[in-house]
């Protein structure tokens, strides 16, 4: 059985009520049968397998997290209660130690959470942080695109891939008035079209980020945890590929001077990138 390093820390916000009450693993801590806890969740290689999980009280109730078990390996997490403010959770996050990893890209990994003598399960199939990362056919990074006519970015299946995370921002021209535009979105294949009318009449640049993704459709709010501890998600994602494209008449030079492309793919943060992805779809 491999071994896992287990760190498990973050915020466990308790209500003076619970204190007075106290609250142990035999009191009734669920709401109208509700399960305690709603976790968000991501798995990937880097190559080790890199765990990592926010663990919310399901209607302001309090939880624990006894163990959890990613593939054939149980963990037993330490919490370390704190104070705060209107969303209490915690956090955990698992590294696969070793060199004879575990999974590879496309597998299939079984995760089940333990606490308060309740079970839920999530299965999910992993990618590779670096080896997914999805190769753009067209446009080419740094090309010039004409105004006024669709844009469509094309890039190669990522085979273990289930869907894709974008986001994109940039800015146009209005009235003679820099715009900047900015959206999350996805797509459930591989292209994706700007059509003529939305902002490439007067396109001056865009920064398009793109992302292999797996784990719950993000067309629906349905996650994939089921159970009696836990609803919730668990996904897993590669890192990031961006192209900085400019319309036609730009000046290229400005923006490698200001470093703006740099910068701008600096601010992507993969992870936020899926949850605002998610949470529109709630």
């Amino acid at each position: 059985m491999q071994r896992f390093r287990i760190i498990l820390a973050g915020i466990l916000m308790l209500c003076l009520v619970v204190i007075a009450i106290g609250c142990g693993d035999d009191d009734d801590i669920t709401a109208s049968g509700s399960p305690p806890a709603y976790i968000d969740a991501e798995i990937s290689l880097q190559p080790n397998c890199h765990f990592y999980g926010e663990v919310h009280f399901n209607g302001g109730l309090v939880t624990v997290l006894d163990s959890v078990t990613v593939g054939d390996s149980l963990g037993s997490p330490i919490v370390h209660p704190y104070w705060g403010g209107a969303n209490p959770h915690f956090s955990f996050e698992i590294n696969e130690d070793g060199d004879d990893y575990m999974f590879t890209s496309g597998d299939n990994v079984e995760v089940v959470f333990y606490g308060h003598g309740k079970t839920s399960y999530a299965s999910v199939t992993v990618l590779d942080h670096y080896d997914d990362i999805v190769s753009i056919v067209s446009p080419q990074n740094q090309s010039t695109v004409s105004q006024g006519v669709p844009l469509t970015f094309i890039w190669h299946k990522v085979e273990p891939a289930e869907w894709y995370g974008l986001y994109y921002s940039g800015m146009y021209d209005s009235l003679g008035k820099p715009v900047e535009f900015s959206e999350y979105t996805y797509a459930m294949d591989t292209t994706y079209t700007f059509a003529a009318d939305q902002f490439m009449s007067s396109l001056d640049h865009i920064l398009f980020n793109v992302i292999s993704c797996t784990g719950p459709d993000p067309r629906t709010t349905t996650g994939n945890i089921t159970g009696d501890y836990a609803i919730g998600k668990v996904f897993s994602y590669s890192d990031f590929v961006s192209l900085y494209i400019y319309g036609e008449g730009v000046d290229k030079k400005r923006g490698v001077q200001d470093q703006s492309f740099a910068q701008m793919r600096e601010d992507v943060n993969p992870r936020g990138i899926i949850q605002k992805i998610y949470d529109q779809a709630r």
